[in-house]
């Protein structure tokens, strides 16, 4: 295991954790909780359900804190799957914070999130091509 190999599994790790605490917020949120919290939450409940996005980016995030302990070509699959799908996730809402959100750092900390997970799905790609070459 090298340096790069244990900075790639922090990366992995830190992001699964801070996708897992703000799922969790999401999952746990009412309407009328959403409503006082934030008119940009508020809004997109009204678009998508918050609750059901949570669970997607819960599970989605605990597939891609597995991937880092299973040391296997699976593992690249896990982050490929998990990846993918917390990105899309993260995406959704920062999209929707185009026009709902009162700072742009909503905006922007919900892209730059969905654009490490797409890039973290493409480093499963490049594993499971390496590994076959």
């Amino acid at each position: 295991m090298n340096i790069a190999t244990i900075g790639f599994d922090v990366l992995i790790i830190s992001t699964s954790i801070i996708g897992m605490i703000k799922s969790i917020e999401w999952i746990n949120k009412n309407t009328s909780e959403l409503k006082n919290a934030s008119v940009f939450y508020y809004n997109i409940s009204e678009v998508v359900d918050i609750q059901i996005m949570g669970w997607l980016l819960l599970v989605s995030c605990l597939i891609l804190l597995i991937s880092v302990f299973i040391r296997t070509p699976n593992e690249f699959r896990l982050m490929i799957l998990g990846g993918l799908v917390s990105g899309l996730v993260y995406f959704a809402f920062g999209i929707l914070a185009v026009d709902n959100a009162s700072l742009y750092a909503t905006y922007y900390n919900n892209l730059i999130n969905g654009w490490v997970q797409i890039l973290i799905a493409g480093m499963g790609a490049i594993g499971i091509w390496k590994t076959k070459v």
